[in-house]
């Protein structure tokens, strides 16, 4: 070989022996000192920037000095060295791949362990995720050079590797089990980023090169070697990310790396990290064409997010949930906010840990998703370092939003650290996830955007910031302050729940009063309820004293109140009730939400519910105060719907009692109570089914005469209801034109129009329908709209109600084909609820049934 070679490779082993990455003219005066040192012999710094090619070479270098550098290195001497590198360059055993692969192996084994062993839940329960698997087959069959895993904090990056690296290089049937993979840890790259070695030179170390000839080389020069890819995996780049300087030299480390392997289409890297640091990356790779051209950006890049890792599918968090629960079942049943958030790995890891800490948690409640977040807050900043330093940081971010009046971000240039150490504070929100900052390349007038990760981290800290406000308390200024500056904006039912959630967990429940009686649109409050509801039962379980609380301050009380003026139909209804029955052992308010629940189990023609509910009623052996007892009209509706034959003596009971309530002499003048309530719809109830349309009227009339202001509560879902079922009686009574004037009211209230009250809309439907029935393409549009509206709902009474219409209206005007379709509507409600089908010959849902009965019907 020419001495050119020999001199090329001397002057790798001298950088690799300095630590110097990039050799510039003035290290030649420190490498002339540090040879001095080292062997009392000196090199001029002329003569080795003649030797980097820093000055012109004349003449050839002297024996003496060569002598002298390899010393230095390290080496025996010039022709020692000379000899070494002769017998490298003899085509070496067959053996080489394999000894190449054993090394990697030993170091990418090493890395998965201590991925696995720094799993927030158990490796075993993780998931492959089909979309890196994806990425990864284009990658490899491409001529790309590198790409890089982008993403916020949370997003299980270095599990997505390490499942990726075991299943697709190195399990039997991997489809990349030829290839070598070195996977690299946080401890390898801050070797490289304090710049004692090059990637270069810790690869070629490591695989037993050393300084001889890298590992790159070695294989262009005998491919035959060569029995596969290289892959080199980096992991953990943000763990090390803490100065600029480390950060400038270890990304400087992978680029030249990558640069210096251009030609060399068999070495492919993966890189690992947060969307900020790929923006500080990226800045220094826009310029080269070379790395535009050869950078991967994966499948799923989104520039605005920054981020290439989707967050997990359906089937992916199905696939986690059955291994961390046997008792999973179906996504459909998780809360829609839980499971927006369990789409990110690091949630799942809440999730799991505060599952096991306790046992009664449900994935089903929105309760849980707040729990998760402020677990997440707890561990990433209440209990990391510097809390005051990344407190006062949130808390000015706050205030400079104007508490979130102006969203949730602010530009780079109006978020300024002026105190010491909140560079290094702000610098950890970033990484634990809780702050982003974007820098975006079209961006000319503001340097950039710092903003919350997750909306729900700002809503809690913005909800923090404002009971911090009113000094630490939950007062009615609060509140207040919440419905007059946060109307119209989504953020004010949240900002309520985590105030609520605030009262609770403090131990302080009598605010609890004064929320649950804030004037809100029927969605909201019917949600607020849920879970104040939700959040008791998880607190009361775990402090038994709250329960204490509950009953000093009338709790239960000031939850009736409102749950009388809300609809028996409305979502989460029978949820809230059912939770609440958990938190009270006084029988009066047990006795009331059971009464409920056996109403709705009417509702939905639900025997076996009817049935528990009578027992419980029955087993509380309590005196109910209302018009009439629910307990009586459950007995009496169970027996009716099952086909008894007993049943007089309890029909004679329940009508006497009704009887009685409509002829009463004088009415009560005040607002409906909770008791009343229930005794209410128990009445309305045996009337749909033993009498008639006029007896539902008139105790709507009776109702309205003793609670005058029940119907001017334009958001009282309890009030239309009772307004439907009255504009329902007027029409079949043959009196159009009131229950015109009701259908017109209606319309215009939110309860009957909102997304949110289908079934209402539904029955405002049913209401036109029934006005419309002289008007054939009318009548058949309403009653197919409701229908549509009511194809899932459980409801089944109004579902049978409306085809018993659709039957009777068939038959008065012969179309016999789309009453036999009624029929068999009829017929499939009655079979799949198991009802007797006498129901058809009851009150309102008479029909002449001898068609039906000749169509195959029995009891």
């Amino acid at each position: 070989m020419n001495e050119n070679y020999y001199l090329g490779e001397l002057k790798k082993v001298v950088l690799y022996k300095a630590g110097i990455t990039s050799i510039t003219p003035a290290d030649c005066r420190y490498l002339s000192a540090a040879i001095n040192k080292a062997t009392r012999k000196f090199v001029s710094e002329t003569t080795l920037k003649r030797l980097f090619g820093f000055a012109d070479a004349k003449h050839h270098f002297s024996l003496f000095t060569l002598t002298s550098i390899c010393e230095y290195a390290g080496l025996e001497s010039w022709d020692r060295f000379k000899k070494e590198m002769d017998d490298l360059s003899q085509k070496p055993g067959t053996d080489s791949w394999t000894e190449f692969r054993g090394r990697a192996d030993k170091i990418t084994g090493f890395t998965l362990k201590t991925i696995r062993n720094r799993s927030g839940i158990p490796y075993a329960l993780t998931t492959d995720r089909k979309f890196a698997e994806t990425d990864l087959d284009y990658f490899m069959a491409s001529e790309m050079s590198f790409t890089c895993l982008v993403s916020q904090p949370g997003y299980g990056k270095s599990i997505l590797l390490c499942r990726m690296v075991e299943q697709l290089f190195r399990a039997q049937d991997a489809p990349y089990k030829d290839d070598v993979v070195w996977f690299m840890n946080t401890s390898i790259l801050q070797q490289i980023s304090s710049g004692a070695l090059t990637l270069e030179n810790w690869l070629s170390l490591e695989s037993g090169f050393g300084y001889k000839i890298s590992f790159s080389d070695y294989f262009n020069r005998y491919p035959a070697e060569r029995k596969g890819k290289v892959v080199v995996v980096i992991d953990g780049f943000d763990d090390v990310l803490f100065k600029r300087d480390q950060v400038e030299r270890l990304f400087d480390a992978v680029i030249d790396f990558i640069c210096e392997n251009e030609d060399n289409p068999w070495l492919k890297v993966i890189l690992s990290m947060r969307s900020n640091s790929w923006l500080t990356f990226y800045d220094r790779i826009r310029e080269s064409a070379y790395l535009g051209e050869k950078w991967y950006p994966g499948c799923y890049f989104r520039h605005d997010d920054v981020t290439n890792v989707p967050p997990l599918s359906d089937n992916e968090v199905s696939a986690i949930l059955r291994k961390i629960d046997s008792n999973f079942t179906d996504l459909q049943n998780v809360n829609p906010n839980l499971k927006k958030h369990l789409r990110f790995p690091y949630y799942l890891q809440l999730y799991y840990q505060i599952s096991h800490e306790n046992q009664d948690l449900d994935y089903h409640k929105s309760a849980t998703f707040y729990e998760l977040v402020s677990d997440f807050i707890r561990q990433k900043i209440y209990s990391s370092g510097d809390t005051p330093g990344k407190v006062a940081i949130i808390r000015e971010m706050i205030r400079s939003t104007a508490y979130g009046k102006n969203g949730a971000q602010l530009y780079s240039e109006q978020f300024e650290m002026r105190k010491p150490g909140e560079k290094l504070a702000f610098t950890e929100l970033l990484q634990n996830g809780i702050l982003a900052e974007e820098k975006h390349a079209d961006q000319s007038i503001h340097n950039g955007i710092v903003r919350f990760t997750h909306q729900h981290i700002f809503e809690y800290f913005l909800s923090m910031g404002l009971i911090e406000k009113y000094a630490g308390e939950v007062s009615d200024e609060l509140l207040e302050h919440v419905l007059t500056e946060y109307r119209g904006n989504p953020v004010k039912v949240q900002i309520l729940q985590w105030v609520t959630r605030y009262t609770i967990v403090q131990g302080r429940l009598e605010p609890l009063r004064a929320i649950l009686a804030l004037e809100l649109p029927p969605s909201e409050k019917c949600y607020l309820l849920l879970f104040i509801a939700e959040v008791l039962v998880a607190k009361t379980r775990c402090r038994p004293e709250l329960s204490l609380q509950i009953v000093d301050f009338d709790i239960h009380q000031a939850f009736l109140a409102e749950l009388s003026l809300l609809n028996y139909s409305d979502p989460f209804y029978h949820e809230i009730v059912r939770l609440l029955s958990l938190t009270t052992n006084e029988k009066k308010y047990l006795y009331t939400y059971h009464a409920v629940m056996g109403c709705i189990a009417v509702l939905k023609l639900d025997l076996l519910g009817i049935k528990t509910q009578a027992i419980v009623l029955q087993k509380l052996n309590y005196h109910f105060e209302g018009p009439i007892d629910p307990l009586l009209c459950l007995n009496h509706l169970h027996m009716k719907l099952s086909g008894q034959q007993d049943v007089a003596w309890f029909e004679d009971m329940t009508f006497e009692q009704v009887n009685r309530f409509i002829h009463a002499d004088r009415a009560r003048k005040g607002p409906v109570m909770p008791e009343q309530s229930v005794a209410y719809m128990s009445m309305l109830l045996v009337n749909a089914f033993s009498g008639d349309m006029k007896t539902i009227s008139s105790i709507i009339c009776r109702i309205r005469a003793d609670h005058p202001g029940i119907f001017y509560r334009r958001r009282s879902g309890f009030a239309a209801h009772l307004l439907l079922l009255q504009g329902v009686s007027f029409a079949g009574e043959g009196d159009p034109e009131h229950a015109s004037k009701i259908e017109r009211h209606l319309s215009r209230l939110e309860v009957c129009t909102s997304e949110y009250s289908k079934h209402n809309f539904a029955n405002l439907l049913l209401l036109r329908a029934v006005i419309n029935k002289e008007v054939p393409c009318s009548f058949i549009k309403y009653m197919q709209q409701a229908a549509s509206l009511f194809k899932n709902s459980d409801f089944m009474i109004t579902r049978f109600f409306m085809s018993s219409q659709m039957l009777k209206y068939y038959r008065e005007t012969g179309d016999l084909k789309n009453a036999e379709a009624a029929i068999d509507q009829l017929k499939l409600i009655i079979e799949e609820k198991g009802v007797s089908a006498d129901l058809l010959n009851m009150g309102v849902f008479n029909t002449d049934h001898a068609l039906v009965l000749a169509s195959g019907i029995t009891r």
